[in-house]
This record gives C-alpha cells, sequence and structure tokens, in this order.
C-alpha cells in the first residue's frame, strides 16, 4: 500500500516522481540477474489516499537471492530542478508457488502397527496406497503412498509443514507431524547475514540507473547437510488399537442403584469380554477397545439383562441397565471331592446359564447347595492349589433339585486310569471284549510311558492276574481303547465274567497306577449257517431225511424238528451230529412236516432250512386246517430259540412279524404266498439285520389275508 501526503505531495514538483514496488533477482554471487517492477504511483493517484501497488514477477534460472521491497524514484526536471515530494508505504507481502520459487521434496512412510502370530506389537509394517495430506498457511497438497507405502511430495523450500494422513477403513486416526522443508544444496551458501545469525541483516539504501531505492534484504541462517532431512512418517492407528471409557448404571425394576452388581462387554469380533462391578450408586466404567458389544448385567439373586449392538467408537457411551430379581424355583447340590491334600481354603462354584448366574461356596466337608431359577447351567468348581472343573450344559433346574458331585484334583496329582466301558465285540464267533478306558492324571510325571492290560484268572487260589497286551501312550486327553480276549463266553449255559484291569506306568518301573477291576462278558453273536436242501423218503415204518450246508467251526449239532400235522402239540426236536436223519417213529396212516436247523457250541440256533411235509396216508386232505390260527411260541419264555406255530386252511400270503414292545419291528420272519397247512417258523432271537436283540417282551403278529392276530413271547438271557 502507498500514499503520498497532501503536504508533500510528489505532484507538488515536476511531476516526475514517483514510488514502485519491485523484485530483484541475484545469482549465489549476488550478480544481479534482473528485477520487475509496478507501475509507478506518480502525480495520476491522489494525495492523501492509499493505493494498492504490485508486481507479479517470475523468477529467472539460476536465481539464488530474492530481494523484495520498494523504491522511491527523485528524478530532476528538465530545468534541473530536484524532485520532491515524499511516499509512504505499509504492509509489503511476497506471494509465491512452487512454479515460481525453489522446491524440494519431503518424503516419508505411511505406517500401521506390525503384529507376530502370538498378537504382540513388535514394531511398524508399511500401509501402502494411503492418502496424505501436506500443508501450511500458504499451500496445501494431497498424495498418495505407493504400493511400499512410501509418499512423496514437492514443496516450496524452507518452511513448515504439518502432515497427516486420511481416511482408512480399519483405522481410527493417524499421527499429526511437523516438518521443516530444507535443501541441503540451496543452504550450504553463506548469505549476506554476519557470523550466520540473522538478527545481523539490516536493510539498505541502493542506487541505480533509476535513481535511488530503498531494500529490504531477507536472509537465513546457513543450513549444513548433516542437519537436513525432509523425512517424517505418518502413522496410523488401528480400531482395535483405540480404547475408550464406556460409563452407565444398574438399577432395580423400581429404580433404585445396584451395588455390586456385574456387567460384562463382550466384543462382537474377538469375543473378547470386559468386566467390571457397580459402586454403591449402582455406577460403573469399563475401558474397552473400539469395536461392537453385547453388554450383559448379573448379580446373584437377579436375571441377567443383555443388551445387543452396543457401538464402542468414541468416548462417552453411557448404558442404563435394569435388572429384575430371580424366581429361584429349584436348586444344586452335591459334593466336592479332592484328590489329594485338604485345599486351604473351601472350594468355590460358580454357575451360569444364558440367564441366571450365581456364585458359591462348599462347606468344611466339601458340601455344596445353590438355590436356583429353571434352566440349563454350566458350572465351574476351583480350589487353591487344585485344577479347576469346568462342565458346559451339566444339569438342568426344573422346578427340581439336582444333585451334581465334583473330584478336584491337586497340581502334579497323579491318578489311575479309568474302564469306563467293557463290551462285547457284536458279529463275531465271541471270546472277544473291548475295553475303553481314561487316560488317567500324569501329573508331575507329564506323561505315562504305556498301559497294560490284565484278565484276572477265575477261580485261583490266590488274586491272579494274567498279562493281556501293552497299548502305547500317546498323549491323548481322548479315551483309548483296545479289543481284548476272554477265555469263555456266555450262552445258554450261563454266564462266564471276565474281569479286566488296566494299569498306566511311568518312567519309574517301580511306579504304577492301577485301574479299578470291571467285569463283563462275551457273547458268540454268530449264529450257524441254515441247511439247505431239505428232501425226504420214506419206507414203510420210516421217513429218511437228508440235507446240505456248510459246518461252522463252532458246530455243535443239528436240530430236527418233525410237527404232527394232525396235533396242535409243538413239534419233536430230535438230534443228530450228521446231515440225514431216520425217523421210525412215525405210523403209515400219519401226516408229518420236518425241518432242520443247526446249533453251534454257545447254544445259539440257525434259521430253519425248508420244510418238507410227509404225507404217509392215503387220504390227500389228512391234516388240512379248517380254519386260520396263531399258537403260542414254544418254548415261552425262551432262550435263544423258540418255535411259532400256524394254521392256514387255504392258500394265501403270510406275513409274519416281531416286534418290541414300543411297536418297532424288529423281524419280518414270513412274507411269502404259501399252501394251506399247519406251518412252523422258527425264530432265532436275532433283528433284520442278524444281530442279537436285548432280553424282554415281544410282540408277534399273523397276517394271512384277512385274518390278523397277535401274541406275546418273553425273550429271557
Amino acid at each position: 500500500m502507498m500514499m503520498s501526503h497532501p503536504g508533500d505531495w510528489i505532484g507538488g514538483g515536476s511531476g516526475l516522481n514517483n514510488g514502485q514496488v519491485f523484485v530483484s533477482y541475484f545469482d549465489d554471487y549476488w550478480n544481479f540477474i534482473g528485477m520487475d517492477v509496478s507501475e509507478p504511483m506518480d502525480t495520476s493517484y491522489a494525495a492523501g489516499e492509499w493505493h494498492y501497488m504490485s508486481v507479479i514477477s517470475e523468477v529467472p534460472d539460476g536465481t539464488i537471492w530474492v530481494n523484495i521491497g520498494v523504491r522511491y524514484n527523485q528524478v530532476h526536471g528538465s530545468d534541473g530542478s530536484e524532485g520532491h515530494g515524499s511516499i509512504y508505504y505499509d504492509n509489503v507481502q511476497a506471494f509465491t508457488s512452487a512454479s515460481d520459487v525453489h522446491t524440494v521434496q519431503i518424503y516419508g512412510m505411511t505406517e500401521q502397527p506390525e503384529i507376530d502370530e502370538y498378537g504382540e506389537h513388535i514394531g511398524s509394517a508399511p500401509l501402502p496406497n494411503t492418502t496424505v495430506y501436506v500443508w501450511n498457511e500458504n499451500y496445501f497438497i494431497e498424495v498418495m503412498s505407493d504400493d511400499y507405502g512410501w509418499w512423496f511430495a514437492d514443496v516450496p523450500v524452507n518452511q513448515t509443514y504439518y502432515v497427516t494422513g486420511g481416511y482408512v477403513e480399519g483405522f481410527y486416526e493417524s499421527s499429526f507431524e511437523e516438518i521443516f522443508a530444507c535443501d541441503n544444496y540451496y543452504y550450504n551458501y553463506y548469505d549476506y547475514c554476519y557470523y550466520y545469525d540473522c538478527s545481523n541483516c539490516y536493510d539498505y539504501c541502493y542506487y541505480d540507473d533509476y535513481g535511488y531505492y530503498y531494500c529490504y534484504e531477507y536472509c537465513y541462517d546457513d543450513y549444513y547437510y548433516d542437519y537436513c532431512d525432509n523425512q517424517v512418517n505418518v502413522y496410523f492407528t488401528p480400531n482395535a488399537e483405540m480404547w475408550f471409557d464406556v460409563q452407565g448404571q444398574v438399577t432395580d425394576a423400581s429404580g433404585n442403584p445396584v451395588y455390586d452388581a456385574q456387567v460384562r462387554l463382550n466384543n462382537h469380533d474377538t469375543d473378547q469380554n470386559y468386566w467390571t462391578g457397580t459402586d454403591y450408586m449402582g455406577y460403573f466404567i469399563i475401558h474397552v477397545p473400539y469395536g461392537m458389544y453385547d453388554a450383559h448385567t448379573s448379580m446373584s439373586g437377579y436375571m441377567i439383562t443383555h443388551e445387543y449392538g452396543v457401538e464402542v467408537m468414541s468416548e462417552g457411551v453411557f448404558l442404563s441397565l435394569t435388572i429384575e430379581a430371580a424366581e429361584l424355583t429349584g436348586a444344586v447340590e452335591g459334593l466336592v471331592i479332592f484328590h489329594g491334600n485338604p485345599p486351604e481354603d473351601p472350594a468355590g462354584l460358580w454357575i451360569w446359564s444364558e440367564d441366571y448366574s450365581t456364585g458359591g461356596a462348599a462347606n468344611e466337608n466339601g458340601f455344596y447347595s445353590v438355590p436356583l431359577p429353571d434352566g440349563i447351567y454350566n458350572i465351574w468348581v476351583g480350589a487353591p492349589n487344585y485344577e479347576g472343573f469346568y462342565q458346559e450344559n451339566a444339569f438342568e433346574i426344573a422346578g427340581n433339585t439336582v444333585i451334581f458331585n465334583v473330584e478336584l484334583y491337586e497340581h502334579g496329582f497323579a491318578g489311575a486310569p479309568q474302564i469306563v466301558d467293557l463290551h462285547d465285540i457284536p458279529n463275531d464267533q465271541g471270546r472277544q471284549m473291548r475295553s475303553v478306558w481314561s487316560p488317567g492324571i500324569p501329573g508331575n510325571w507329564e506323561y505315562f510311558t504305556q498301559y497294560s492290560i490284565w484278565r484276572k484268572v477265575n477261580g485261583a487260589p490266590v488274586e491272579l492276574w494274567d498279562y493281556v497286551e501293552t497299548v502305547p501312550w500317546h498323549g491323548m486327553d481322548e479315551p483309548y481303547a483296545a479289543v481284548v480276549a476272554t477265555l469263555g463266553d456266555s450262552s445258554m449255559h450261563g454266564i462266564y465274567e471276565s474281569t479286566f484291569m488296566v494299569t498306566a506306568h511311568t518312567e519309574d518301573i517301580n511306579i504304577w497306577f492301577d485301574s479299578q477291576p470291571v467285569s463283563g462278558y462275551s457273547i458268540d453273536n454268530l449264529h450257524p449257517g441254515t441247511p439247505m436242501s431239505l428232501v425226504y423218503s420214506h419206507d414203510p415204518g420210516a421217513v429218511s431225511l437228508s440235507w446240505s450246508g456248510p459246518e461252522d467251526e463252532d458246530f455243535s449239532h443239528h436240530n430236527i424238528y418233525r410237527q404232527d400235522i394232525a396235533s396242535s402239540d409243538p413239534a419233536i426236536v430230535f438230534t443228530t451230529v450228521d446231515s440225514f436223519y431216520v425217523d421210525q417213529e412215525v405210523t403209515d396212516a400219519g401226516a408229518y412236516e420236518y425241518w432242520v436247523t443247526a446249533v453251534d457250541l454257545s447254544g445259539l440256533e440257525s434259521e430253519a432250512s425248508n420244510s418238507v411235509s410227509a404225507v404217509l396216508s392215503a387220504d390227500e386232505n389228512l391234516g388240512l386246517p379248517t380254519e386260520f390260527a396263531l399258537k403260542q411260541n414254544y418254548p415261552n419264555p425262551f432262550n435263544p430259540s423258540t418255535q411259532i406255530q400256524y394254521a392256514l386252511p387255504e392258500e394265501t400270503r403270510v406275513v409274519i412279524s416281531i416286534y418290541d414292545l414300543m411297536g418297532r419291528k424288529v423281524r419280518t420272519l414270513v412274507n411269502d404266498v404259501q399252501d394251506a397247512g399247519y406251518r412252523t417258523v422258527i425264530w432265532n432271537s436275532t433283528n433284520n439285520m442278524g444281530r442279537l436283540v436285548s432280553a424282554g417282551v415281544y410282540i408277534y403278529s399273523i397276517q394271512a389275508g384277512d385274518f390278523v392276530q397277535n401274541r406275546k413271547m418273553v425273550l429271557m438271557k
């Protein structure tokens, strides 16, 4: 801004005096390069008023120094008189852009935390393709980091800049950095200042062909290479590293504050829980990381309340939570049993469901009792210097009292394996069982070397055990299993029990741990093969039978069944070890039906062979029934086989089935079209899969045309 005072106006003289704004340029040796000046403020500008004068100048190549100021020209007129008048100036300002001034490059990395496999913060890692802002009061630029996280920005030299990052999804904020942009080459030259101290800079007058003018010197301290660093890194903080205080209050249904209520915030992404308790006014504060949460409030005697979808993304989250009194309709009680030295303090319990949680403690005898509302509960039990016990869905309360005992083991306690199951191997010829045992607790031994299995010698005058086999240790928490041999099977002849024990061995051969013995029995589950191709011939007073079929290794004998067609009595059974039989106890006027089964050493009986009818009388209708009938099975009760007799007065489709008392079909014995006559079918206690069924009451049913009849029978073992 320029002004000429009316009392000393530049127009009062020759009219050639004027003032100008100038910009002059020099190289690094202060050699003059050039200058640009504004329009002159002369007599055409009114006196006593401020006038805005400006010059726009382009920096020429080779420029190191720039002088900006105001000059006043007092020019002699043609008559030789001296010019006069005064020029006042105010606020000479310079505005520059990157294209007008020397620029340098500032640079850096966009960084994020580096996390190791354990979730620990071990340093910083690049955050590629991220926006960075660089600015000050005169300048602004937006750049993007590259694929390696590096960013670069060209800015005017010798200015202070602020640097920060833009928005990145998953990150809460970036660091706010400050940097002074310098240039090693540009500032390795001495300036006009004395002793490198800008306080020694001064203004001076200069004279050239245009006259005198007043100059302002702009100078800077000298900067050396070692101190010129244009790198600044921008650190981005992930949401997960931001923590906020969640505040709130817990009240009861009447609005009264609840003291010592437990408030839990569960993080949706990590499933991490954050706990705190309320003060005497019901207030609480929980410090949690950025994220989405579910809030759960609990207290003994109150139902748990839930508030879902709580957003914690800044400070100022306040939760008003209300809990209601619980209706205690049942209880759980039991004993805490300690394996080891007695604990210093009683066992503590924590019991919880989706809607209720409470704590408790056992007394000095290990007994505990905790009232509860209805629900399905988890339980945790612990004691000083003991391994804790936890079980999910441990019991259900439905207006009742549940007994639930807990065993705790002292730290370092070594416990024996336990046989948890001993059962027969299905579908075999017997003399095999499967033993299943829990691995036990190695304790301070850390592991067992192996397990050995032993079978007790029955009837020995002293306790004696046979070694069966060894199973190596595999470090599994799941049960171990092995197939073990028995010396006999339980059958129709009686029960033969086998007793087994499992020993866990340690590195010290003199220290081992025996399980409790467990007894059971094996069964021959495979029935013998069915005799085939039964045929007969008869001579006066005799019927000759023959058949074929494979004989099993445990074959005992054949049963030959003869049913007197004219009689309702059960079939008569003959036995033979051969594959033929001659029945000499017949009459020439009789009619008989024959079938054959095989029996093994365990008493298991095969399916019946095909049947043959030997009618020795000339009367073709001899022995034909006049009505449908289903006879009571024989024997009844039975084990392992029974015969079922039925009568067909005409040819029809016959279906005979076995059902259990739940109405489930167990076996279909007959499903065929049969001629008229008396028939008998054998059931050997197997289902449709060929497996033995359990003892109990069964229903057998016949459907022949429109005839339907049911009867009961009892299988005993």
